[in-house]
């Protein structure tokens, strides 16, 4: 048995554990950004509701000024704009996030494939060491037995 396959695997596996932590703090980001973008879009539809709201307040005011009436309704317009940018940043982290996941469970994978392979060769490894200790051994038996007295 080679020595140095048994630590080109284990060199393997240590590699394939780097890229598994990597891509687990990726997904990790990609959680922190999905979190993020909830919150914002959250944040940017509540702010437009309140702006809906006010439009809304103006129209059952027993006087209506056009002009007041007019600018609430561009900045009510322009909050739904970013709640809908905010419903499309949120569509893509979630997105990465999926990916992040594919990635860390690909990298999980190939993770266990080396270290399984790594055991399966420390097997052979230790079972043909026995063998050889062994066969020295009834060489040796037989060695003694056949030696004149």
């Amino acid at each position: 048995m080679n020595p140095a396959r048994n630590h080109a695997v284990a060199a393997l596996e240590r590699w394939r554990a780097f890229q598994q932590a990597r891509a687990a703090n990726a997904h990790r980001a990609a959680q922190v950004v999905v979190t993020q973008a909830t919150t914002a879009l959250a944040d940017a539809n509540a702010i437009a509701r309140d702006a809906q709201c006010n439009r809304a307040s103006l129209l059952s005011a027993p006087t209506l000024d056009l002009d007041r009436y007019r600018a609430v309704a561009e900045i009510e317009a322009h909050l739904w704009r970013h709640a809908t940018q905010c419903e499309v940043a949120l569509t893509q982290a979630r997105d990465e996030l999926e990916q992040a996941q594919r990635v860390h469970r690909d990298a999980h994978a190939m993770t266990d494939v080396a270290a399984r392979r790594r055991q399966y060769l420390e097997g052979v490894l230790e079972d043909h060491n026995e063998k050889s200790i062994s066969d020295r051994l009834a060489e040796l038996r037989y060695s003694l037995m056949r030696a004149p007295e």
